[in-house]
């Protein structure tokens, strides 16, 4: 057997159970995750399109050229969450 990743995925945060009896309030909040989530992915597909695109135009210096792209691209990429921005989560910038 092979040996198990090291990669530890954040617990999926339930809301409380006053919060899921408003069935209301629960499907407003799985919307909204669902709309994060997609816009999450929608930006990853738009840098890596930035990427391929940088590389083409620079086919001999990308490495310097692009290395900013990158970056950000291999960021979001290795994010479990995808830069996924959590309702109620506190924010970071």
């Amino acid at each position: 057997m092979g040996k198990k990743s090291d990669v530890v995925l954040p617990a999926r945060e339930y809301a409380p159970l006053e919060a899921r009896t408003d069935i209301v309030a629960w499907t407003k909040g799985r919307e909204a995750r669902a709309r994060e989530e997609a816009i999450a992915i929608e930006m990853v597909k738009n840098l890596r399109d930035q990427v391929s695109w940088c590389q083409r135009k620079h086919p001999v210096t990308h490495y310097y050229d692009c290395a900013e792209l990158v970056g950000k691209y291999l960021k979001l990429v290795r994010d479990p969450l995808r830069g996924v921005k959590l309702p109620g989560a506190a924010s970071e910038e």
